[in-house]
């Protein structure tokens, strides 16, 4: 009985190494690289977790299951010189995501192939040697949705490559029905603008784009001179204009937008001849060269940072009418020595005078009201109950 039982336990253990054996030969063959012989379905959720890929970049598939997103780069990549693939596994690459390349201070060029069209917030925040940024078609450029001016590599770059030849002269195709706030924002070469004709939407005089429907002038450049019939300014028309010396603000414009003519730092003069209501934000902010400004009679509101850091300026005038001086509006206007608040504001904001170390103020009233705030005249010396 002993011995059947000795031959049977033989024979079993025999078996369990011949399977173990055929496991060990399955288990030899190396497994196929990347996504390879995965189901489709598998593949988009290792990719979706965000996979690093032989050309540096990391990719996450769209939920239209039919292009890719670019999250960013791969752990311990290198590279100086982005260039964003038009497609990735046969299908095209269209965003880039929020953050991808963000504190990346070592890149100096991006290329972008026409296929992007979106680009995520803060894309490219703190990317401060980026040099120049390479498209090569114009239309593509036009029709990308920056979300915010740190999406745009622009915003450090400030040279615009088509084809590898800086734009200075640009020329609007005549496809193009839709330009975002922040598609030449800082491209501080610009020289002059064209439409193209036949555009149905954008038209261009004096160097100045402007939309036709409602004579909105959307950019403007260093050479651009107002037309009389424009009726608005748009926001950051004008921002990051490099050479723009002096600027005429015709009657018929109602409205200047955010942050319309900031860093300007070559601007020396402006002239207000419209009834514009509102001082927008940030409108004037760090043009560094202007010295004067007579801001009109119809002002109520001055916005938040609007002329912050014009160091140059000297004098400016509040309208009689004016009820709103919004936070930081003169901050940093260091050589700015004199200004009267008239009886009529209601509210100025925090730090609406800081590090305006030249300055004093005069305010009509006796005593501040209530919707001033507890530290809006910085450190600088107040004088109520004041009358010219």
């Amino acid at each position: 009985m002993n011995k059947k039982i000795f031959i049977f336990m033989t024979v079993l253990i025999i078996i369990c190494a011949l399977l173990l054996a055929s496991c060990d030969n399955r288990n030899e063959e190396a497994p196929p690289s990347g996504n390879a012989g995965l189901p489709s379905g598998e593949q988009d959720n290792e990719l979706s977790s965000g996979n690093s890929n032989p050309d540096g970049f990391v990719y996450e598939l769209n939920a239209d299951k039919a292009s890719y997103t670019v999250k960013g780069l791969a752990k311990d990549n290198n590279i100086t010189q982005i260039v964003i693939p038009s497609t990735y596994q046969g299908k095209p690459v269209t965003q880039i995501d929020s953050y991808a390349f963000r504190n990346c201070s070592r890149i100096v060029s991006v290329s972008l192939s026409p296929n992007i069209m979106s680009i995520g917030t803060y894309a490219f925040y703190n990317c401060t040697a980026l040099q120049g940024v390479y498209i090569t078609d114009m239309s593509s450029w036009c029709n990308i949705n920056f979300n915010g001016s740190y999406s745009n590599p622009l915003e450090y770059a400030h040279k615009l490559y088509l084809n590898n030849k800086l734009v200075t002269d640009l020329i609007i195709p005549a496809d193009i029905t839709r330009i975002d706030y922040y598609a030449f924002y800082n491209c501080v070469d610009l020289a002059s603008i064209t439409v193209e004709p036949n555009n149905a939407v954008y038209k261009s005089q004096n160097n100045c784009l402007i939309e036709k429907q409602t004579d909105r002038l959307v950019l403007g450049c260093k050479n651009s001179v107002v037309p009389d019939y424009v009726k608005s300014i748009g926001s950051s028309a004008f921002e990051g204009c490099k050479g723009l010396t002096s600027i005429e603000i015709p009657s018929g414009v109602d409205y200047i937008g955010f942050y319309a003519f900031a860093n300007c730092v070559d601007l020396q003069s402006i002239v207000i001849k419209s009834e514009v209501n509102i001082i927008c934000d940030g409108v004037f902010k760090n043009c560094s060269s202007l010295e004067s400004i007579e801001i009109p009679n119809g002002v109520m509101e001055i916005g938040m940072s609007a002329f912050s850091g014009c160091s140059s300026l000297k004098n400016v005038e509040l309208p009689s009418g004016i009820t709103d001086i919004g936070q930081g509006a003169f901050s940093s206007c260091v050589n700015l020595t004199r200004i009267v608040i008239p009886v009529g504001v209601t509210r100025i904001g925090a730090l609406a005078f800081v590090n305006c170390p030249n300055l004093k103020i005069y305010c009509e009233l006796s005593t501040p009201p209530s919707g001033w705030d507890k530290t809006w005249n910085g450190s600088c010396e107040v004088e109520f109950d004041y009358f010219n």
